[in-house]
């Protein structure tokens, strides 16, 4: 088969990383689920500093997705692809990663921050 009469790939075609696209949203909502869980816990131990250090490590997953997506538009953006069709969905997925990504680490950044400033417990 002619590679150029080849249907375009229906997602993300080949160069462009799901890590970036996802990373950071799938790191959130592990941290609200894992917060629930956590929560009861760490009132009852006092062990106060557990949510906020989980919710670090997961805001570098976070960074680490917007890293990847920010990598992914601009190789995209410097890229000469042959297929435009696949050329236009990479660089808006890359965008889409990129954006969400940012978006989603600013507010596991400001999790952290209430995290420290409220705290967990009712009082």
């Amino acid at each position: 088969m002619d590679p150029r009469a080849a249907p375009a790939p229906l997602f993300i075609p080949a160069g462009m990383s799901w890590f970036g696209l996802v990373a950071a949203p799938a790191a959130w909502a592990l941290n609200h689920v894992a917060g629930y869980a956590l929560v009861g816990w760490a009132c009852a131990s006092g062990q106060f500093f557990a949510l906020p250090l989980l919710t670090c490590v997961l805001l570098l997953v976070a960074l680490a997705g917007v890293w990847r997506a920010a990598a992914d538009a601009w190789r995209l953006d410097s890229a000469e692809l042959t297929d435009a069709r696949v050329d236009g969905r990479a660089r808006f997925a890359a965008l889409a990663g990129l954006g969400l990504s940012v978006l989603v680490s600013l507010v596991l950044a400001l999790d952290v921050l209430a995290e420290f400033v409220i705290g967990p417990c009712p009082r």
